[in-house]
């Protein structure tokens, strides 16, 4: 919860500026404003974080789930080997998806296009 409280903060910071801000030195500048929130409710998540864009997204939801959707309304990211999804660490390996079956793997890859070209990309305008 933090963490989506975080993001919105960095997204209203980018909008009062009226320019853009790297989304890291928005964050640093939101945790010095902020110390004492961040130090009672934060926890350390990962030394380096990355957004998860939409196309990932719904192959993480495909390949954890089976639902192309089911994370589409979370917020997602990737750090020390784990995709932190609403706030918890989930591992995802690699290896033992490319062990799969060939005809599982051709499923996954299916499903992942049909959902693809539903992305609505003007939703992610408003950030």
């Amino acid at each position: 919860m933090a963490l989506i409280v975080l993001i919105q903060n960095v997204v209203m910071l980018r909008k009062c500026h009226q320019r853009y801000i790297g989304v890291m030195n928005a964050v640093f500048l939101y945790m010095k404003m902020n110390a004492r929130f961040v130090a009672k409710k934060g926890k350390y998540i990962a030394t380096d974080i990355r957004p998860v864009f939409p196309e990932e997204n719904i192959l993480i939801s495909l390949l954890t789930t089976g639902d192309p959707y089911k994370y589409q309304k979370s917020s997602i990211w990737y750090g020390s080997n784990s995709y932190i999804i609403d706030g918890q660490k989930i591992k995802l390996s690699v290896s033992k998806e490319n062990s799969k079956p060939i005809e599982e793997i051709k499923a996954v890859k299916e499903a992942y296009e049909k959902a693809v070209e539903k992305i609505d990309y003007d939703s992610l305008s408003n950030i």
